[in-house]
């Protein structure tokens, strides 16, 4: 017959396991709130980090996009474009090198005039001759855009610039690119000043973009690729059929 007897070492186990219990669930007490608080104040600040992390990339992500939004929009490109190039000092080769670039790029749509400090048009030998005299008489209307015009004068401007009014415009918004016309908008223009690498004037420049000549779809396939170009570390930036 089997002895049925209970083991004496499961007996003083199970009563050392009465004893310690007590004891376990109370450190449990002390120690389990501490950890889940931890536990529970780590996952939050964890979602917290990554919403602002979504947020942030949403964000950037809109600037992006409005960038090349922007960059696409050809009024607002081209702003951008002489605003940078008047910022570039004058006389000098990176100026050159950089104006060279941008009538390459849209030769077509791009007029520019140049002047010295004295107001006189003057050519840069890989630009098209300019036709002086009346550049130079619209230069001095813009500069005084109050002053009555005789009519021949007037129809020289107008044929100049392709606008009655259009040297009022530019002189009432000095180094920007601005549309000229009202329903007929057929280019902007703008006036812009030139400085060299001490900051002193030495001239400035009148442009003008003709919008029939512009490519739009070439304009738009331009500013994805340079916000590839600018920021292909972070992003992809491509069109999806």
């Amino acid at each position: 017959m089997q002895d049925n007897k209970p083991d004496l070492t499961y007996i003083l186990i199970g009563q050392k396991l009465k004893k310690l219990l007590p004891g376990l669930l109370k450190a449990l007490s002390v120690l389990l709130p501490p950890f889940l608080l931890l536990w529970g104040l780590n996952s939050f600040f964890l979602a917290q980090s990554h919403k602002r992390q979504q947020s942030q990339q949403r964000a950037e992500m809109g600037r992006l996009l409005g960038n090349i939004a922007g960059m696409a929009e050809p009024r607002q490109k081209f702003d951008a474009i002489f605003k940078q190039l008047s910022q570039i000092a004058f006389p000098s080769d990176t100026f050159d090198k950089r104006l060279k670039q941008i009538m390459q790029e849209n030769h077509q749509a791009v007029v520019i005039y140049f002047y010295d400090s004295n107001g006189k048009c003057f050519d840069l030998e890989f630009l098209p001759p300019a036709p002086r005299y009346v550049a130079r008489k619209f230069l001095t209307a813009v500069n005084n855009p109050d002053k009555e015009l005789n009519e021949r004068t007037a129809k020289w401007l107008k044929k100049f610039s392709g606008y009655k009014k259009a040297h009022k415009k530019i002189a009432n918004s000095p180094n920007s690119i601005i549309s000229l016309g009202k329903s007929d908008e057929k280019q902007w223009g703008g006036k812009f000043s030139l400085k060299d690498d001490k900051g002193r004037n030495t001239g400035s420049f009148i442009v003008f973009v003709k919008k029939s000549s512009l490519d739009y779809d070439e304009m738009l396939d331009r500013a994805v690729a340079d916000a590839n170009f600018l920021n292909s570390r972070r992003y992809a930036f491509a069109w999806i059929d």
